[in-house]
């Protein structure tokens, strides 16, 4: 197709697989799962917070003894979805990293050390003590990594699920951000968990090779 025709052509776009993505940690000798906002995040990934036992960690985390350590920083250093879905979140949000870093597949970091894949940062975060990173919540789940939860709209810290992004997909539905955007992070919903995705499915309206429009309608 060329270019110009391409622009005549209307395209729609299905919500296939839902997901979610949460911050990974690796601190020794903690007893319960540790709670972040937004706000301690970006200022995290922006070299603000620099310390686990800064206020900004502190302050969600009463009763946590957190170590006067330096935060490793940990980030993906190849496109991803999960890094879209990650700095939506924060742009969303925090209006210093929407003006500093914005959102993308692909970012300019101020700070850190990137690795590829899921795989990589999990890697990175396992073997290097006061370690903070992101991944995928399947991927957390399946390679039972430690991770915590994040505050939502409602200002309640909640731990991604299969029920708290169910929860995230239906407010994001009942608020119409389904329609009106591909992202659904931040929804509405006191069990929703924030850091919320979809992969998209996206379907040109016309098909003109029959043998690959048939499984669409099927």
């Amino acid at each position: 197709m060329s270019t110009a025709a391409s622009h005549n052509v209307k395209f729609h776009r299905f919500a296939t697989v839902l997901g979610g993505v949460v911050p990974i940690y690796h601190l020794e000798g903690l007893t319960r799962d540790l709670n972040f906002t937004a706000d301690t995040l970006a200022a995290v990934y922006l070299g603000k917070v620099t310390r686990l036992n800064d206020g900004e960690i502190r302050n969600s985390n009463r009763g946590v003894n957190l170590p006067d350590a330096p935060i490793v920083v940990i980030h993906r250093s190849d496109g991803s979805g999960s890094t879209y879905a990650w700095s939506d979140f924060l742009s969303r949000i925090n209006p210093e990293w929407k003006d500093k870093i914005g959102r993308g597949t692909k970012l300019k970091w101020p700070i850190g050390q990137g690795a590829e894949g899921s795989e990589g940062v999990a890697s990175e975060v396992e073997k290097t003590p006061n370690a903070i990173g992101y991944v995928e919540f399947v991927y957390a789940i399946e390679h039972q990594l430690c991770f915590g939860a994040v505050q939502n709209s409602s200002d309640k810290f909640v731990r991604a699920s299969l029920d708290s992004l169910a929860e995230a997909a239906k407010t994001a539905a009942a608020d119409a951000t389904i329609n009106s955007s591909a992202s659904i992070t931040d929804p509405s919903g006191k069990a929703a968990y924030p850091i919320a995705s979809f992969t998209w499915l996206v379907i040109p309206e016309q098909i003109s090779d029959t043998a690959k429009s048939r499984p669409c309608l099927r």
